[in-house]
């Protein structure tokens, strides 16, 4: 179910986050033909604001550059990076000024990409520092590549199962997985509806409740480019065992796509509620938006039923 939100960041967000990480690196003290000097001159300008594929460059690079390094001189970069990079007292809510939480607020998505089932702007209790938080997940995991932990494109509103209990510490950059950020929406869903009316004539009024009929993820050739990423964000994420969890919802769904059609809403603003000043769109009618589908729940599933139903492909 996962959708694309490479837009989510607005150009005062990008300019603001830029000058933030900018100021903490001109404040740092850092040590003159360190790894971390070195890494800073030849990627500063991406680290704020880089787009993904910039991102894993920036990796392939450090990777490159501490190759021979003792594991002592690593582990000092990697804490150094940390000490600069820090999301903790970004994503501190007693930080002032610009912080994890006007980032959030800024988003203008609600719901997790990984899944479309949870709000992403949610906040929660941190065991720990008993301080609540948003959810922001890093895609390249921050413990792996503390230099890419304040990168704006790298961190992704999500939802807390999302990103603690099913995601968390994978290393998406050792074992691709669509990015929120930069893929197309390659999770799609197939309805196989004359097959689902088939069933629904078999069973009957009184032959008890239907299944999902006819609904399955559309399957991605093995050659496409992105099938490994694909197949990997369907088994992490659970979009099978999330499916099968909401049959109910989305059979009512179903329902309602199959006795709406443009003629009937059409009748009845004409006849019914013309008269008393006020009509019926499409979206009241179906509950559902299509035109803003990455803020549905599940509307991703949706659109792709609505598709399946009225041939909108």
């Amino acid at each position: 179910m996962q959708i694309n939100i490479q837009d989510v960041w607005s150009a005062d967000v990008r300019r603001t986050h830029k000058e933030y990480v900018t100021n903490l690196i001109k404040k740092a003290s850092i040590t003159p033909g360190s790894y971390l000097e070195v890494m800073l001159k030849k990627h500063q300008r991406h680290l704020a604001s880089g787009i993904p594929k910039r991102l894993r460059l920036v990796v392939e690079s450090v990777r490159n550059m501490t190759a021979s390094a003792s594991v002592a001189t690593y582990n000092e970069f990697l804490e150094d990076c940390r000490k600069l990079f820090d999301y903790g007292t970004f994503s501190d809510k007693k930080t002032k000024g610009w912080n994890a939480f006007e980032l959030c607020a800024s988003s203008k998505y609600q719901l997790c990409p990984y899944c479309q089932q949870a709000v992403a702007l949610t906040i929660y209790r941190d065991s720990k520092s008993q301080a609540f938080r948003p959810t922001l997940d890093h895609f390249y995991p921050k413990a792996q590549y503390p230099f890419l932990g304040l990168s704006l494109y790298n961190l992704v509103p999500s939802c807390h199962s999302c990103n603690s209990s099913l995601k968390t510490t994978k290393d998406f950059y050792k074992k691709k997985h669509l990015h929120p950020f930069e893929d197309s929406e390659l999770i799609r869903f197939e309805w196989d509806v004359k097959q689902y009316l088939r069933d629904r004539e078999a069973i009957g009024p009184r032959g008890g409740s239907l299944n999902l009929n006819g609904v399955s993820i559309r399957a991605v050739s093995t050659a496409h480019e992105k099938s490994t990423s694909v197949k990997n964000s369907i088994s992490t994420f659970l979009i099978e065992e999330r499916l099968s969890l909401n049959l109910s919802s989305l059979r009512r769904f179903q329902e309602i796509l199959l006795t709406y059609s443009p003629e009937r809403l059409a009748e009845a603003n004409a006849n019914i509620l013309f008269p008393s000043g006020w009509t019926l769109t499409e979206e009241q009618a179906l509950q559902f938006s299509y035109r803003d589908y990455k803020n549905e729940w599940l509307g991703r599933l949706k659109a792709d039923l609505y598709d399946a139903a009225w041939g909108r492909n």
